[in-house]
């Protein structure tokens, strides 16, 4: 049983890491912040962009982004900037 923990613990760290590599790589202009124009197209963000806009302000920001992250995956997101 403690395998099959770990493996969904790894899974959902690389599921965080991935989310947090997304949005840094869609930031394009590097203010750590998303708007739904920055996400326009991407099939992955897009539908969760309400759930990650947590005040709801058309803006996810980094603090936004961390916080869904543990949120979602119960594990601490990647702090690094891609």
């Amino acid at each position: 049983m403690a395998g099959r923990h770990e493996n969904l613990v790894a899974q959902d760290q690389r599921a965080a890491t991935r989310d947090m590599a997304s949005f840094h790589a869609l930031d394009s202009n590097h203010d750590n912040t998303l708007t739904r124009t920055d996400i326009e197209g991407d099939i992955d963000f897009g539908p969760r962009f309400n759930d990650m806009d947590i005040n709801r302000d058309g803006i996810v920001t980094l603090e936004e982004m961390q916080r869904y992250i543990q949120q979602q995956y119960g594990v601490p997101p990647a702090t690094g900037q891609k």
